[in-house]
């Protein structure tokens, strides 16, 4: 018989506590001891680090005034890594966007001369020039370049691919002059008896390129009347004098696109030595020929910069196809320079014939080139580092 008022056991429901409660006894629990641990960290820190108290963090804290001018002091090249941190990729970034910078301003006049230094050699500093150019895709991989530069006194301060074979475009045409002032010499005339027409071919072929005058002269005088027989005789006569790496293989083409006959560097420098040294032909024909360069256009050269800020005269002939654009010629004198005849300088860039290939883009890329190297050359001269150079290395010059 049971009792209806016994006292029932505790079952799992009377057990549990309340999850508010238990929350609020763990935080009464855990927020002493957290506050402790953050005492005890601190006290290290200032045992530690005694320059962490207020007044030496209120020394080290930039004023607003350095931070404006962070950017700009960075650009100045001091270390301001403390005030701004950039990512790898933004890094990578500001990387690409200085060389794109750097390839979009590799044909401007000054930025072409900071290759220039006073200890080293033009060549050196023409040959870096022509590697960024490659990096920068201005000039593609097939192209080549050819840069000779003679020093009048006996000294060749460049020689880029000098003895290799190129296309020679209107570049053939000095030696075009030198045989038909010869021809002359030969039949017994002398400077001042030759013939007025004549001499109006030359300067046409010469001065403005004229390929008809250049083809007359070749065939009609030449040759008497036959091209392949005027060919062959200007052949034997430049293998005479020793300019083995030049050949004519064709007239001039209607238009001018001559690609058959070629030449070298070193054969046109040698060329324009003789004639500045009178010994091509004779004295009087060396000057005839000289005096007909003289008036010669040209751009690439005789730059317009060089021309009006240094008052440059220079006797020079020019050479353009679609696969060879180059110039040669002797800088007599300027101002700033001391002795007349400086140096000799041929500049030839070259391609393989591509077809679709862009001719124009070919053109205005390869003309400022040209133009750039002629002017760091100039100037190399202009600074005195070249009389510097032949000084130094006088023993071991290339003649």
């Amino acid at each position: 018989m049971t009792h209806q008022g016994h006292l029932s056991l505790p079952t799992s429901q009377d057990n549990t506590i309340d999850p508010g409660k238990r929350k609020r006894r763990l935080w009464s629990m855990g927020y002493p001891m957290l506050c402790s641990l953050l005492g005890i960290i601190s006290a290290f820190a200032i045992v530690l680090y005694p320059g962490g108290n207020s007044e030496a963090l209120a020394q080290r804290t930039p004023s607003y005034e350095h931070l404006a001018y962070a950017k700009l002091d960075s650009r100045r090249g001091r270390d301001n890594r403390a005030l701004t941190y950039v990512s790898p990729r933004r890094r990578r970034r500001h990387r690409y966007r200085r060389r794109h910078i750097r390839c979009r301003n590799m044909l401007k006049r000054k930025y072409s001369q900071t290759y220039l230094r006073k200890n080293r050699r033009l060549e050196t500093s023409i040959r870096m020039y022509l590697r960024d150019l490659h990096r920068c895709r201005i000039l593609l991989r097939y192209d080549r370049a050819r840069v000779l530069v003679y020093d009048y006194r006996r000294c060749k301060l460049v020689a880029i691919r000098q003895n290799t074979r190129t296309s020679a475009a209107s570049l053939i045409k000095p030696f075009v002059m030198f045989g038909v002032y010869y021809r002359e010499r030969q039949r017994g005339y002398r400077a001042y008896e030759f013939p007025r027409r004549l001499q109006r071919h030359v300067n046409r072929m010469m001065r403005v390129s004229n390929n008809y005058s250049t083809n007359y002269l070749i065939r009609h005088y030449l040759g008497d009347g036959s091209a392949r027989r005027g060919l062959n005789y200007l052949n034997k006569l430049i293998r005479r004098f020793g300019y083995t790496r030049t050949r004519f293989l064709e007239m001039i083409p209607r238009g001018g696109r001559t690609y058959r006959n070629y030449t070298s560097a070193r054969d046109l420098s040698k060329l324009l030595f003789h004639i500045y040294r009178n010994k091509a032909v004779s004295r009087t024909f060396s000057k005839k020929m000289m005096k007909v360069m003289v008036h010669s256009r040209d751009n690439r050269g005789k730059t317009p910069y060089l021309r009006y800020q240094y008052d440059i005269r220079a006797a020079t002939k020019t050479g353009y196809t679609r696969r060879t654009n180059g110039v040669a010629g002797i800088v007599l004198d300027g101002d700033g320079l001391r002795h007349s005849a400086v140096y000799n300088f041929v500049i030839i860039l070259s391609r393989p014939l591509i077809r679709g290939a862009n001719e124009w883009k070919w053109r205005r890329a390869t003309t400022p080139i040209i133009q750039r190297i002629s002017e760091m050359t100039y100037r190399y001269y202009l600074k005195g580092y070249a009389r510097r150079e032949v000084r130094r290395n006088r023993r071991t010059c290339r003649r």
